[in-house]
This record gives structure tokens, sequence and C-alpha cells, in this order.
């Protein structure tokens, strides 16, 4: 409530942060009593301003990985629209309501040459806020150069629903089918690039069709396939447990220097006290409950990032564990052992471990969680870096 006079313009804010989470309108009334009027009330630049945490989205790109024909892809009209939510799959078949979505390309013509990684700067950035999921529209009409020839891009299997698509050489869809094959992606941000790097599939039709005049796309990319849940959910113990999360300081003699792929933060032993494990640890990390799929498919891939260093005579292991409900195994028994890890490795590199045959076995007991648990053993004499963990992924194909 304002009083008297303001002797000319000046600026005034209003917290509404009590009303987060709801739909408001804003009303300005002026009052006056029959004593005396005396000029007016002006208002100007009404703006409701709000802090997010975001990431800010400059340009995308996605992997051309085989085709059936020359390398002279060239897509004509496309246009792509953004938007974020909670959601982290479709329940079925459908399309979106574009109108709902940021236009972000519009017109595009987009030329392809190479098996390689093609950016997509976009006409003006999208800003996706954290714990949201990235959804994305890609539609193409291209009536200059469809070219009955079948140009494939990476993907990866996701268990859930996660990609929707459809092509049609008659007139643009409006109903697209629902497909667990999703388009690797990688998107670049003003603070470092986010997204899936590693494809374990090539499929046509997603996100652009070379085969046919029009062709839509829609993903969803969830938090935890952009590699954005970081330490969430994420536990640690045992005995002289050191796991940490973030940047290691004492780098690159005792741990390895951080690359483009690891952004600013990794999982690892001791990353800032003096960046050597504990003599007679016992650590480990357990990822959250990943749901078990409902039929196992015919590979599955722990792939990740990792860089370990030990000491003669002290080990890392990777482990894998089932269970009916998200509270992961308690004996040891029931973890079983992956990969084990007791040498010296001098920098980053990327692994797959294959995970196909304790996933078949699993299944006669039907669990509905399985969990990763990363160990570090040591004994009494000498130390060094340990674990240095980023980009854990699993993959069924």
């Amino acid at each position: 409530i304002f009083f008297g006079t303001s002797s000319g313009w000046r600026n005034e804010t209003l917290d509404f942060s009590s009303y987060a989470g709801n739909t408001i309108q804003i009303r300005f009334v002026f009052g006056a009593n029959m004593d005396y009027n005396d000029g007016n009330w002006q208002i100007d630049d009404v703006a409701l301003v709000a802090q997010v945490s975001a990431w800010e989205i400059t340009s995308i790109e996605f992997e051309a990985t085989t085709s059936d024909g020359p390398w002279n892809w060239t897509f004509h009209d496309v246009d792509i629209y953004m938007t974020a939510s909670a959601d982290t799959a479709f329940i079925g078949n459908g399309e979106w309501e574009k109108t709902e979505m940021m236009l972000v390309k519009e017109n595009y013509s987009f030329s392809v040459f190479s098996p390689d990684w093609w950016s997509i700067d976009l006409d003006a950035p999208f800003y996706l806020p954290e714990g949201l999921s990235l959804h994305i529209k890609i539609e193409k009409e291209d009536t200059v150069s469809s070219d009955p020839i079948y140009n494939r891009w990476g993907c990866v299997y996701t268990p859930d629903y996660q990609c929707r698509r459809v092509s049609d050489d008659t007139a643009d869809p409006t109903y697209l089918n629902a497909n667990n094959y999703l388009p690797v992606m990688l998107l670049n941000t003003t603070t470092g690039q986010i997204g899936i790097s590693s494809s374990t599939d090539n499929r046509s039709a997603a996100p652009m069709n070379s085969y046919y005049i029009y062709s839509d796309f829609e993903g969803i990319y969830s938090p935890t396939y952009l590699g954005l849940n970081g330490n969430d959910d994420w536990t640690h113990g045992g005995t002289n447990d050191d796991w940490q999360f973030g940047e290691p300081l004492f780098v690159p003699n005792i741990d390895p220097a951080l690359g483009p792929a690891n952004g600013n933060s990794i999982a690892g032993t001791d990353l800032s006290v003096d960046g050597y494990y504990n003599d007679n640890e016992f650590a480990w990390l357990i990822s959250p409950a990943y749901a078990y799929p409902d039929t196992v498919p015919t590979r599955v891939t722990l792939r990740l990032d990792r860089c370990i260093r030990m000491a003669p005579g002290d080990e890392g292991v990777v482990l894998v564990g089932f269970s009916d409900d998200t509270t992961p195994p308690t004996e040891a028994t029931d973890w079983l052992l992956l990969r084990s890890y007791p040498e010296n490795q001098t920098s980053w590199a990327t692994e797959d471990i294959d995970m196909t045959g304790e996933f078949q076995d699993a299944e006669s007991d039907n669990p509905n969680y399985y969990f990763l648990r990363f160990v570090l053993v040591s004994n009494l004499t000498n130390t060094r870096g340990g674990w240095n963990l980023d980009n854990i992924q699993v993959f069924g194909d």
C-alpha cells in the first residue's frame, strides 16, 4: 500500500515468493477521498522476475553414423521446438502441441557430409531448468531434396519410451509412434557440454529422416540421460571411507586432470584432502535403484569413464546387485563381480563392461531393481589416487 506522493518516478519491488507454484493475477487499485485531488498514479515497466538455476542451451549436436548412399545429406525446412517438464518418458503414441513449446530454430537447412557429430545453432537460447527433462520436437518438410536413401543416426536403447517418430511422403504427420531408440544428442551450453555422447545402435527415422518428405521426431531427454543427476541419491560408506564428489585438487600427479567430458565434477576417493586414499580402506560407492527391465535386452552394457590409480596390493572392483525394492543388497554374496582393477592407470579412458550374463541369471528371481557398486580395498602400506569416475551409463540393445 502506497500513500502520499513519490516526488517523481521510482522503482518499487514486491516479494511474491510466498505464491511460488501458484497462478497469480496482479491488480492495481487507486483510491481517493472526497477532500482533495492532486495528480494521478502512473505505472510503467511492470515485470515479474524469478531467479531460476538453468542450463543456457545455445546449440545441439546429433551423430551421423552410416549411409546407404553418398554422404550428401541436406535437410530443408527444418523446425525445432523445445520445452521442459518433469516427465521422463512417453505414456503412448500421439503428438505434442507445438504452440506450448518454444520455437528455437525455424526453416533451417541442415547438411551432413560424413559420419561425425553435426551441430545446429539455435536462433535463440533455450533455458533448461535444473532437475527437469528436455523435450525436443523436430519437424522436416523437405520438398527440395528428399532422397530415397536411408541415412542413419546414433541412438541408444531406452527401456521406457523416450522417443516418438513418424515419416510420410504425402502430408505432415499428426500422430507419432512411441519408440525405444532415442537419438544421442549433445547440448552446448554457456557453461559446458552435456548430453549423451555414446551410441549403441543406428536408426534412420530420427531425428530427421532423409528417405521421406515429411518426418517428425519428439524426444524426452531426462536429467539421467543428459548426465545431470550428478551425485543425487548415490551413497557411500565403509571402513575409512573417503569417497567424494567434485573436482580433484591434486592433479595431474595424484589424480588425473579433468577433460571436456568431465565438466567440473566427478566421483572419486579423496579428491580434496591430499588426493591419496586411506590405508586399510574398504569403502564403497553405491548407485540409486534403477528399474530392472521387463525384458532383458540381448546385451546389457555398463559404460563409464574412469582412471583408477592403485598401489601394489590394493584393488578397485565394480559389482552389480539386484533387489525386490529400492534398498540395495546388504549381503556380500548378493553382489556380483563385474571387473577388478589392480592396476595404476595414467589417464582417463571410456570402458564398456558386459553385464548381460548377470542380468540374464537374475531374470529367474524377477527382481524389480538393480544397483551398481564401486569399491576400493587397500592394505596397510602405500596408497595412490584411487578411483576417478564419471559419465556412468547403462545400455541395452
